[in-house]
């Protein structure tokens, strides 16, 4: 800030008495050791040069002064950049539920693993059914077949035993011709023996051949007796035979209809089987695809958790980051600020105002895991900056002025509320934390209101 003398005015200044050296290096040893005033002509003996030192020094206070206020201003900015918080909840929310949404797709492409397993072997057996089915069907249609062929046998069974009862009629006539003849041999051969008997002696030969033939045709009458009552028998079977077969006929002729129909509902039964079973072989194929999206899928957002993991550990890092450069910047605040005698009271109320933002912007911090507060030192109103000004105020037309003396309570309140914050932060209760901050900021605004009416009071 100073510029080297130049080589001429130093000799010129050797050309200065003793009193004006001893008055140069004490007010330069102030200003190196922060001490900044303006002085009269009468402490250098000379106007001009107490002027050019008058506009140095204030120089010199207008640079330092307007780079506190950027300083302080800046790091009221910084404390204001409370957005991390939400960025850094906003992310622990989404990676939760990526997380979750990993293990739910992972256990989902498990599950669809399981599906796709489960139709290929519903595929298998929808086969095995099919080809089952198709040699039901052809054994069904073998079966139905014998049974209309037994439809046709007994048809022909039944025409030829009307066949045998016709010639059992044609067999009744000629045992009745025999019958017929065989009484006539009978009279015939009893005829004979009466005129055997009457030829005496001579016809005794005779009456013998009479006898046998009428023997023979009463043996014949009898066996067509027998012959006849065998064919009357047979007959009956024959007709009971036909009834039967005639019934039963009729019942299989009813029932080829219910066998055509059962064959027509097997056949729908195997197309049904047929189609079932594409469908089957088609959700397996599509279960597959299906299986390939969700490993996809599923792989994909993995990849989005790891990224979020990525972005969440980066939001913090950066979290991190800001609140140590706020730090960094509060030390250059405070070097600037202590020994300043450059600001004015209007000026370090602005000052006050950082501080507490301060306060507020390191219980922000801590709730992040990224400050320790001393709950002794957050509890002390007093000795912060501002407790230090309000207390030790000397000005009655201030200290008294009503303005002033509300600050105090809101004051003296702000600081319980962080104490409290401290304490419930440290009990692992964020939630209440978090609510002491937001009560912190309502105190601010009123502390804040305060100090800019008091600022008006300085004008």
């Amino acid at each position: 800030m100073f510029n080297k003398l130049k080589r001429n005015e130093v000799d010129t200044s050797k050309s200065l008495d003793e009193n004006f050296k001893k008055t140069l290096l004490e007010v330069l040893e102030d200003a190196i050791s922060g001490k900044f005033y303006e002085v009269d002509e009468e402490k250098f003996g000379s106007r001009k040069v107490a002027d050019k030192w008058n506009e140095m020094i204030k120089q010199i206070c207008n640079f330092k002064k307007d780079t506190t206020l950027q300083i302080n201003e800046l790091l009221q900015t910084t404390t204001k950049m409370d957005i991390i918080k939400e960025m850094i909840s906003s992310s622990n929310k989404q990676t939760d539920a990526l997380h979750s949404m990993s293990a739910s797709s992972e256990e989902l492409s498990a599950s669809i693993d399981e599906v796709a397993n489960m139709s290929e072997t519903v595929a298998d057996k929808s086969r095995s059914v099919k080809e089952l089915a198709e040699d039901g069907v052809t054994k069904i249609t073998d079966s139905m077949e014998f049974v209309k062929n037994s439809f046709y046998e007994m048809n022909e069974i039944n025409k030829t035993m009307e066949d045998v009862k016709e010639k059992t009629v044609t067999i009744n006539s000629i045992v009745d011709m025999v019958k017929g003849i065989a009484d006539q041999t009978n009279l015939l051969a009893l005829n004979a023996a009466i005129e055997a008997a009457r030829a005496g002696e001579q016809g005794k030969g005779f009456a013998v051949v009479a006898d046998e033939v009428r023997s023979l045709a009463e043996n014949t009458k009898e066996s067509v007796l027998n012959i006849e009552m065998n064919i009357q028998e047979l007959q009956k079977s024959i007709d009971v035979s036909v009834d039967k077969i005639n019934s039963t006929s009729a019942k299989l002729g009813s029932g080829q209809k219910i066998v055509d129909d059962v064959l027509v509902s097997i056949n729908s039964i195997n197309s049904a089987i047929e189609s079932v079973n594409e469908t089957i072989v088609q959700v397996a194929a599509n279960t597959e695809e299906q299986t390939a999206v969700t490993h996809t899928v599923a792989e994909s957002i993995s990849k989005i958790s790891v990224e979020a993991d990525y972005l969440n550990s980066s939001s913090n890092k950066t979290g991190k980051s800001i609140y140590d450069l706020s730090k960094e910047i509060d030390m250059v605040r405070v070097n600037a600020v202590k020994d300043n005698n450059c600001l004015s009271d209007v000026e370090k109320i602005e000052i006050y105002k950082t501080d507490h933002l301060l306060w507020r912007w390191k219980i922000y911090n801590m709730i992040l895991g990224y400050e320790k507060v001393d709950i002794h030192v957050v509890a002390d109103y007093k000795n912060c900056a501002l407790g230090k000004w309000y207390y030790g105020i000397d000005c009655s037309n201030i200290k008294d002025n009503s303005v002033f003396l509300k600050l105090e309570q809101p004051h003296i309140e702000l600081h319980k509320i962080a104490k409290e914050a401290v304490v419930q932060y440290e009990n692992g209760n964020l939630s209440a934390a978090e609510k002491c901050l937001e009560e912190m900021d309502k105190c601010s605004n009123q502390v804040f209101a305060i100090l800019d009416e008091i600022k008006k009071l300085y004008r």
